[in-house]
């Protein structure tokens, strides 16, 4: 995984076509969507015992996410 916080963008490579190692985080897709919307990060689930897995690996993919909470605006 590559993060350039000047450019805002994260680059995940493919290792492996096999997917048969262990996972560095293991989390549902209701924790990492709850992280990608900003309402709890994936540091504090990591607290909580919500979700397991690598702290770097966490630390790492956590401080790519957006921090802000998003604004949902109706215009109708």
């Amino acid at each position: 995984m590559v993060i350039d916080a000047a450019q805002r963008q994260v680059t995940l490579n493919r290792v492996s076509d096999q997917l048969t190692g262990p996972a560095d985080i293991q989390l549902t897709i209701q924790q990492l969507t709850t992280a990608c919307f900003g309402t709890q990060s994936l540091a504090r689930a990591y607290q909580h015992g919500l979700i397991t897995g690598d702290v770097n690996a966490i630390n790492r993919l956590d401080t790519s996410l957006v921090k802000e909470r998003p604004a949902l605006i109706d215009y109708f």
